[in-house]
């Protein structure tokens, strides 16, 4: 099979990284990467010097590629991606794809009538773990989906022009549409604050209740110390423990089971004196 050729746009923060697995794959080979900082693109000439870097795409041959990589701000992704789009060029972007629903619809609406790819990058639908978890949460072991709780925080980095939601709840809302397909939201509520008074808020909550039953708790912020993954998903019979941060045992599986074997209004008794007592 014939490489799809590719340019990427955006050698900042993520940019490396795209460049390293564009560059690895038997599937893309890497054209030009373009960046407007001086210092990524001499960063950029140094790991890859066999590639050309250019400040700007204008009077770059599009017709000498297949893909565009985009690994810029978020502000920038719809006007990037549309003139991609409309130049017949499949389009790879870095998440959020756009920074609201419409400028996202009207991509989808110039893909499907060019018959052109959108790939937004969520990189946790493709782990390892994910798909593990995707196969085996829907088994008798599990049992009944219950909650699913999860923790993004780190120090930094501050982005610009997106919140803390756009740049780590997104992961969880991936990953719940990854292994929970067919479920639909019942409600949403989603609580922003902006401590630091940078008009971007870097702390969020967001709390959803599935008709399925799962009620499932983001907790995300950009002021933590340390840096914390960890997405906790109960069901009656199993817990996945899974975090992103160990190099071993990212994994842990625990077994326990809940049943109830008494009426609600015993139960509700039961609660009440327990809590008073």
């Amino acid at each position: 099979m014939d490489k799809l050729r590719g340019i990427l746009i955006g050698f900042g923060y993520w940019g490396p990284n795209i460049a390293r697995n564009i560059s690895a794959s038997d599937r893309f080979t890497l054209s030009a990467i373009v960046d407007l900082n001086e210092k990524s693109r001499m960063n950029a000439r140094k790991s890859y010097p066999h590639i050309s870097v250019l400040d700007s795409f204008e009077g770059f041959n599009l017709d000498s590629i297949d893909v565009v990589f985009i690994a810029t701000p978020a502000s920038t992704h719809f006007q990037l991606a549309k003139f991609f789009l409309n130049s017949g060029k499949h389009i790879w972007v870095e998440k959020p794809a756009t920074i609201n629903l419409k400028e996202a619809e009207q991509l989808i609406h110039i893909a499907k009538a060019q018959k052109l790819k959108i790939f937004v990058d969520h990189p946790y639908v493709y782990s390892p773990i994910i798909s593990y978890i995707r196969e085996n949460i829907h088994n008798e072991e599990f049992g009944k989906p219950l909650f699913f709780n999860s923790t993004r925080a780190n120090l930094g980095i501050f982005q610009p022009d997106i919140s803390v939601a756009w740049d780590l709840a997104v992961h969880d809302l991936s990953i719940l549409n990854t292994i929970f397909p067919e479920a639909k939201p019942l409600w949403i509520s989603c609580f922003n604050a902006d401590p630091m008074r940078t008009g971007i808020s870097s702390v969020t909550t967001i709390c959803l209740e599935y008709d399925n039953g799962l009620i499932a708790n983001i907790n995300c912020n950009w002021l933590s110390p340390i840096k914390i993954r960890t997405t906790i998903i109960g069901g009656q019979k199993q817990t996945y423990v899974f975090d992103d941060t160990q190099s071993v045992e990212k994994l842990r599986i625990y077994e326990q089971e809940f049943e109830s074997s008494q009426s609600e209004s015993v139960t509700r008794d039961m609660l009440v004196s327990y809590r008073s007592g």
